[in-house]
């Protein structure tokens, strides 16, 4: 990850180096939920996480710059100011409200804590729990690049799956939806920006494929009423699935 200029080195710290002005990172609330497998936790004065999530630098105004995302798919260390709660927060105009985690950083503090990031399979686990099931990567990341994720999560633990990234390019076209019509892959789409997607988590996709296909999913009640909404259509527009053509014949 290119180290951006307002932060220096200093050992094996990142620290922020910027006067009047505070480095905010939005964590969403749902990092932190889940007590077994927590993709964010608190160990006293620091937050361990994952990096992929939104930044932004705000003014002693309040003024706020551009919000980016930090990409970095493994787990880091950083040790914030202080940590403020904040609920259904927009962190663009076009983006859903979430409740969030602000982790403050001001002059001297440790925006990363470690340059030097522990290396394991589970971060590859935890990398596709965030892609594929919470769907929490930042929208601001263009869809072209979303495969890329995939490949750096397992160089970054000095491992390569050996595939070919043709396949994490079809599972992300797979994830990435219209966010006009939930049910039209993004790729499908007529839009031209790179970043006008909506990710859902894999569990969800069968109820976008076929009546059949969702009634056989996770969540039996959603699954039943997408069947429903999907069966109400013209017969022309109805997918189906190969399994459907199967019991069918």
């Amino acid at each position: 990850m290119q180290v951006p200029p307002f932060l220096k080195q200093e050992g094996q710290a990142l620290v922020y180096n910027e006067d009047n002005k505070e480095l905010l990172y939005y964590l969403p609330e749902e990092f932190f939920q889940n007590t077994k497998s927590s993709i964010a936790i608190i160990y006293g004065e620091y937050v361990s996480t994952f990096g992929l999530f939104n930044w932004c630098t705000v003014d002693k105004s309040g003024k706020r710059s551009e919000v980016k995302p930090f990409v970095f798919p493994t787990l880091i260390l950083c040790k914030p100011r202080s940590i403020e709660k904040i609920k259904d927060f927009k962190i663009t105009p076009d983006s859903e409200p979430l409740n969030y985690r602000v982790l403050h950083f001001e002059k001297g503090d440790e925006a990363i804590s470690q340059i030097r990031v522990p290396q394991s399979v589970a971060y590859c686990e935890t990398f596709f729990k965030i892609a594929t099931i919470t769907s929490r990567i930042p929208l601001n990341i263009p869809y072209d690049e979303l495969w890329k994720l995939f490949i750096e999560n397992i160089r970054l633990q000095g491992n390569d799956y050996g595939l070919h990234s043709q396949l994490f390019g079809i599972i992300t076209a797979e994830l990435a939806r219209d966010k006009n019509n939930i049910e039209r892959p993004y790729r499908l789409s007529n839009t031209k920006s790179e970043t006008d997607y909506k990710l859902v988590s894999v569990k969800l996709l069968p109820n976008y494929s076929s009546p059949y296909a969702s009634l056989v999913s996770e969540g039996f009640d959603e699954s039943l009423m997408n069947a429903i909404m999907l069966s109400d259509k013209e017969e022309s527009e109805i997918p189906t699935s190969p399994l459907e053509k199967i019991i069918t014949i």
